[in-house]
């Protein structure tokens, strides 16, 4: 049979009876649920969370051994614990580059693979350059446009919608045709036919 002490209850200060098992636990504080609720609601709270934030150029690298996350868009991330709730984290590729680095490319596309010779610091449009290459031959496109071919043919041929042909024509330098029926605006900015 379990032992039990007298107890002095921490809200209420009544005498009750606790089981050893129960003291060793770090409970045995209470007489009721009831008193144990009363006394937590009078506490401040205890949820603190932690500060985490991000290493930027300029900021001195943290002394120790970081531990390794891999986040949730696939990519491996260094943290470094300063205090009991603060934290320094840093895109490990960012890491290896250099933190002055606008954006980092992967070379062979995975984004685990953070060996200095697959990464390639980039500017944020040369980056751009790299992920969203037209799916179709610009050259050949602007040729036909210059010769007659009109968006919407384009569109068909290439199977985009022609306002993305014409956007990349547009990057490439290409001059656009004025809309059937309309040859140049007003100064009112009304279009005259």
């Amino acid at each position: 049979m379990s032992r039990k002490y007298e107890r002095t209850c921490k809200e209420c200060g009544e005498q009750f009876h606790a089981y050893v098992f129960n003291i060793k636990r770090g409970w045995g504080l209470f007489c009721s649920q009831k008193c144990h609720y009363a006394w937590r609601c009078h506490q401040p709270s205890r949820a603190v969370k932690a500060v985490i934030r991000r290493l930027i150029a300029g900021d001195v690298i943290p002394s120790g051994k970081p531990r390794r996350y891999q986040t949730g868009d696939g990519y491996y991330v260094l943290r470094w614990k300063i205090s009991r709730l603060e934290y320094v984290e840093v895109l490990e590729h960012r890491f290896i580059v250099g933190l002055d680095a606008e954006h980092v490319h992967h070379k062979n596309g995975n984004k685990l693979d953070n060996r200095p010779i697959n990464l390639e610091p980039l500017t944020a449009s040369a980056h751009n350059g790299k992920h969203h290459i037209p799916m179709f031959d610009t050259d050949e496109a602007s040729s036909l446009y210059r010769s007659g071919w009109s968006l919407p043919m384009l569109g068909r041929k290439y199977g985009l919608h022609p306002v993305s042909i014409m956007r990349t024509l547009k990057k490439r330098g290409v001059v656009m045709r004025p809309r059937p029926g309309f040859s140049e605006t007003t100064a009112e900015g009304r279009l005259v036919a």
